[in-house]
C-alpha cells in the first residue's frame, strides 16, 4: 500500500467559484461607470482583477468574493490559525503587533482631542472588528468610557472580553445593521481601524452606523493609503484614497471633520495610512465626484514610496521613525504581558479542541 501523499501548500484553502463572487457594474461608492483595469491579484493560484473608478479614485476587486466566502476565509485561516502558533518567533511577533496598536491608540487619541471630539467619561465606544480588543478598551481607558466590539471570532471576542473587559455585542457587521439599539444603548464614538477595507458591502456598514451612531456622536476610522502604497490584499475588496473616502462618507450624508495622511507608527516620510473623523452632516448634501480622476496623485505617491524605499532616505526614515516612534517602556511591559497571556489563551483553546 503507498504511503498517503500530502496536500499541497500552495492549492486554496478555500474554493472561489463563479457562485462564489459578485460583479460591479458601477463604482460601489459613487456608482460611475468609468473604470479601468488597475492590478490582477494571484491568491493561491486564483486570480482576482481590481479596477479603478476614474471618478472618485477608489480601487476595488472587481468581481469580489461575497461575504459568505470571506466568513469561510476568515474562520479557516485568520485569528485562530495565527494564535495557535505558539513558536517563540510568533509570540515576539504578536508582541510587536501589540505594541504597535497601543501606538496607533495614541494616533487615534491625538485625532480626537484635536478635533475637539474627545468622548467624555462614560461615554460609550464600539470598534467594528475590534479582535484583541487592545485598542479599544484602551481607548476606553484612556477617556474613563466604556468599550463595546464588534468581531467574528470567537477566540478573539473571548480575549477582548476576558482580557480586555469589552463588551462584545455581535459577531459581524451584518448582524450589527439588523440589532435595533435600546434606549440610551446607542454610541457615541464607532471606530474602524483597519476595517473598513475589509468589509464587502459598505451600505450595510453604513446601515449599522446610522442605526447605533448617537446624536452628536462620530465616526472614527483609519485605512491604509492606497495612493501611496498598493493594498490590495485578500482581505481588502477596497483600498482607499482621501478623494474615495470623501466620495464615501459625503455620499452617506456624513460630514468630514478631520483627514490626515501620516506614516505614524510605522515610517515618517511614507504617509502609509488614512485617519479620518467624520460627523453627521447638517445639510445632508451628497458627494459628487469633482470629475475624471487621471491619477497623477497616485503616480505621485507612489514614485514617493519608491524613492525613499531605494535610496538612502530610508536610513534617515529608520532613524527618524526609530526616534519619533519609540513605544515607551509601559507599552512595551503591556504588549509583552498581553502577549504571555494570548498565548497561554491558545494553549487553551488547543487543549479543549483536542
Amino acid at each position: 500500500m503507498s504511503a498517503p501523499q500530502k496536500k499541497p501548500k500552495n492549492l486554496p484553502a478555500i474554493a472561489l467559484t463563479p457562485d462564489d463572487v459578485i460583479p460591479h457594474a458601477h463604482c460601489p461608492v459613487c456608482g460611475g461607470n468609468d473604470l479601468v483595469p488597475y492590478f490582477e491579484l494571484t491568491f493561491h493560484q486564483i486570480t482576482i482583477p481590481y479596477q479603478r473608478c476614474r471618478g472618485c479614485d477608489l480601487v476595488f476587486m472587481n468581481p469580489v468574493p461575497n461575504q459568505d466566502w470571506y466568513d469561510r476565509l476568515y474562520g479557516q485561516a485568520f485569528w485562530e490559525t495565527k494564535s495557535a502558533k505558539s513558536a517563540p518567533e510568533e509570540t515576539q511577533a504578536r508582541q510587536k503587533q501589540l505594541i504597535k496598536e497601543l501606538q496607533r491608540t495614541e494616533k487615534l487619541c491625538a485625532t480626537l482631542d484635536a478635533a475637539g471630539c474627545s468622548p467624555k467619561p462614560g461615554a460609550r465606544l464600539l470598534e467594528i472588528g475590534c479582535a484583541f480588543g487592545l485598542i479599544i478598551s484602551s481607548i476606553a481607558e484612556h477617556y474613563q468610557a466604556t468599550a463595546f466590539g464588534v468581531e467574528p471570532s470567537e477566540l478573539a471576542a473571548g480575549f477582548a472580553q476576558t482580557l480586555g473587559g469589552v463588551d462584545v455585542i455581535a459577531p459581524t457587521i451584518d448582524q450589527l445593521s439588523e440589532m435595533e439599539p435600546e434606549p440610551g444603548q446607542q454610541m457615541d464614538v464607532i471606530l474602524f481601524s483597519h476595517v473598513m477595507e475589509n468589509v464587502v458591502d459598505l451600505n450595510k456598514v453604513f446601515k449599522a452606523v446610522d442605526r447605533w451612531l448617537a446624536p452628536g456622536g462620530v465616526v472614527l476610522m483609519e485605512t491604509p493609503n492606497s495612493t501611496v502604497q498598493n493594498s490590495t490584499h485578500i482581505y481588502h475588496p477596497y483600498c482607499f484614497s482621501q478623494a474615495s473616502l470623501r466620495q464615501l462618507f459625503g455620499g452617506h450624508d456624513f460630514e468630514i471633520v478631520s483627514l490626515r495622511a501620516s506614516g505614524r507608527p510605522s515610517s515618517t516620510l511614507i504617509p502609509r495610512y488614512l485617519t479620518l473623523l467624520a460627523k453627521r452632516g447638517a445639510d445632508g448634501g451628497q458627494a459628487t465626484p469633482s470629475g475624471p480622476n487621471g491619477g497623477f496623485d497616485r503616480r505621485l505617491g507612489h514614485g514617493w514610496r519608491e524613492a525613499v524605499k531605494r535610496t538612502p532616505l530610508v536610513l534617515v526614515d529608520r532613524i527618524l521613525t526609530s526616534l519619533l516612534y519609540a513605544p515607551g517602556d509601559a507599552a512595551k511591559r503591556r504588549a509583552s504581558d498581553l502577549a504571555a497571556a494570548h498565548l497561554a489563551g491558545a494553549h487553551l483553546a488547543d487543549e479543549d479542541g483536542g
